[in-house]
C-alpha cells in the first residue's frame, strides 16, 4: 500500500508510513470534514448563479448573463482552492479545477463587456 498523506509505500496494510504523516494525515482529513458543509454551500452558490447566469443569456439580457456566469465560475473556484479535500488525489483535482474555473470565470468576465 501507500501511504495516504505523501505516497510513499508503506509496511504491511499500514495506511500512514511514519508517526509524521499520520498526524499531517489525520489533520487534514478533519479540515476536510469540518470545511464539507461551507464548501458544498459555496458550490450550491456558484450552480444558482450559473444557472441564472444562463437563464439570462437565454433571455436575451447577455450583459447580465455573462456577469452572473463569470460570478458563478468564479464562487466556485475560489470555494475549491480555499475548502480543498482530505484525500491527496482529491486535494489535487480541487486544486487544479478550482484554478482552470477561476481561469474560466475571468474570461467570461472579458465577454462581459
Amino acid at each position: 500500500m501507500k501511504c495516504q498523506y505523501c505516497g510513499k509505500k508503506t509496511v504491511g496494510s499500514a495506511v500512514y508510513c511514519c508517526a509524521y504523516c499520520r498526524e499531517k494525515g489525520e489533520a487534514r482529513e478533519r479540515f476536510g470534514r469540518k470545511t464539507r458543509v461551507p464548501f458544498a454551500v459555496m458550490l450550491v452558490l456558484a450552480a444558482v448563479a450559473a444557472v441564472a447566469g444562463v437563464a439570462l443569456i437565454a433571455a436575451g439580457k447577455a450583459d447580465n448573463g455573462f456577469l452572473f456566469l463569470s460570478g458563478g465560475f468564479a464562487l466556485a473556484g475560489i470555494g475549491m482552492l480555499a475548502f480543498p479535500r482530505s484525500g491527496r488525489s482529491a486535494n489535487a483535482l480541487c486544486q487544479v479545477g478550482g484554478t482552470l474555473l477561476f481561469a474560466l470565470a475571468v474570461a467570461v468576465f472579458l465577454l462581459w463587456r
